[in-house]
């Protein structure tokens, strides 16, 4: 039996509801806010809050006026944010 509890995060799932609107939603609300610095997705473990995070950086990606930053937990975050 395979394990029920083994991390896939941020594959996209075989059956992924589409949250196009809840995307665009975000998306909104971060450029229009004139203190987009952070935001909180809360939700429980397996509901798709990174591949919601995904969708969102994508499409940010290629807006000209959003920067999008992989921060990656290592030991040198400064060479993290440089990369």
């Amino acid at each position: 039996m395979k394990n029920p509890f083994n991390p896939t995060f941020g594959d996209v799932p075989k059956i992924f509801l589409d949250t196009d609107s809840r995307v665009n939603e975000l998306i909104s609300t971060i450029q229009e806010s004139e203190f987009a610095r952070s935001f909180f997705i809360t939700e429980v473990c397996g509901s798709g809050k990174t591949v919601f995070l995904n969708a969102v950086a994508h499409k940010l990606r290629h807006n000209p006026n959003c920067y999008h930053v992989n921060v990656l937990n290592q030991d040198n975050l400064v060479l993290s944010l440089t990369k």
